[in-house]
């Protein structure tokens, strides 16, 4: 239907858009722990960086690097917005953006950082 469509063509951009910024990663080099000219690390590091999970293996060092890292930041946060505009993320599910159980996660830690208590 209308949804796998939109998640194949989600998909579609998030691998290719990875495949784009990985050839930049390796045309500006500057990512710690990434060998030379290897396109899977480069591939890898992107991903982690567009789906910010950020393993701390490979990291930008040089200044390009970094560059190319806050520009794929941007896009991951466009594309994370087009997809939930879309439809398919938590307005049409109808799940609060900001639960309860955030609320008084958010309130508890407050608390345990200004008092020290739980």
């Amino acid at each position: 239907g209308a949804d796998t469509g939109a998640l194949a063509a989600i998909a579609a951009a998030f691998l290719t858009l990875n495949m784009l910024f990985a050839l930049a990663y390796m045309r500006v080099g500057g990512v710690i722990n990434a060998r030379p000219g290897s396109f899977a690390d480069a591939f890898f590091f992107s991903v982690e960086t567009f789906a910010t999970i950020g393993y701390g293996t490979l990291y930008p060092l040089s200044r390009a690097a970094n560059l190319v890292m806050v520009l794929e930041s941007l896009t991951s946060l466009v594309v994370t917005a087009l997809a939930f505009t879309a439809g398919l993320g938590a307005p049409r599910a109808q799940v609060p953006i900001f639960p309860a159980s955030v609320a008084t996660l958010s309130a508890a830690a407050a608390t345990w950082m200004s008092t020290g208590e739980q």
